[in-house]
């Protein structure tokens, strides 16, 4: 790796500021504000973390990051109500530290206060476990570009598969222009690969415009979620 100077490291992220702060802006007002307080009721401070980490992230455009700290904002949150209503929170830490995500929801079912928030977080569980978390993609395939194109595929339809309907259409209606000017959309290619330019499609970089609405989403929820247990 070759070392970068300081003056250097300095004009690349001035530039790179300049370029992109008008998206970045268009961002943030997008999250709106979260109101919440700890006032009367602790939170964890591992749930503050992974706010601030989700809310950067989807500043910068780091939508993957985003959903998997607006889900493990979520889970650090039910982790500390689950232990600060137990009788015993030293064992009942010891007990409930290793579990994931989905064992956590279950444990929240047992409990008043967290009910309300489960489905939201067993979508935010859901969403990270698709598109962040779990996903296996291994490409190009130099000698074999129609397996590389069921990978891709496949990615997406998991994809479309957990989006509502509204981004499910977005997502389906993405298109390119090919040179010779016309025009490859997304559904048909996800209905058959054979589609004449289904590999410029798909090598084309779709990720920002599919996971931007949905991180968003996640951030929605997160907020919903934390709001309700702390509210101001």
């Amino acid at each position: 790796m070759k070392e970068r100077t300081l003056e250097d490291a300095k004009q690349t992220l001035i530039k790179l500021d300049k370029r992109t702060f008008d998206e970045r802006v268009m961002r943030l007002k997008e999250l709106g504000i979260m109101w919440l307080s700890a006032v009367e009721r602790p939170s964890s401070q591992r749930m503050d973390d992974y706010t601030q980490e989700a809310t950067k992230s989807f500043i910068e455009g780091c939508f993957r990051s985003c959903i998997f700290c607006c889900a493990a904002a979520v889970a650090q949150t039910f982790r500390h109500e689950i232990i600060f209503e137990s009788k015993n929170p030293k064992e009942e830490f010891k007990r409930i530290e290793r579990k994931t995500f989905g064992p956590i929801i279950d444990e929240a079912k047992k409990y008043e206060r967290l009910r309300p928030f489960l489905e939201d977080a067993k979508w935010l569980n859901k969403l990270r476990n698709t598109i962040a978390a779990h996903p296996i993609c291994f490409w190009p395939f130099p000698e074999d570009e129609m397996m590389e194109n069921e990978i891709i595929v496949k990615g997406l339809k998991n994809i479309i598969a957990i989006a509502d309907a509204e981004d499910r259409e977005m997502i389906e209606q993405l298109f390119i222009i090919r040179e010779d000017r016309s025009k490859v959309v997304l559904i048909d290619v996800l209905r058959d690969l054979n589609t004449p330019g289904a590999s410029e499609l798909l090598m084309w970089r779709l990720d920002n415009d599919i996971l931007k609405p949905l991180a968003l989403k996640a951030h929605q929820r997160m907020v919903k979620i934390l709001e309700g247990l702390y509210p101001m």
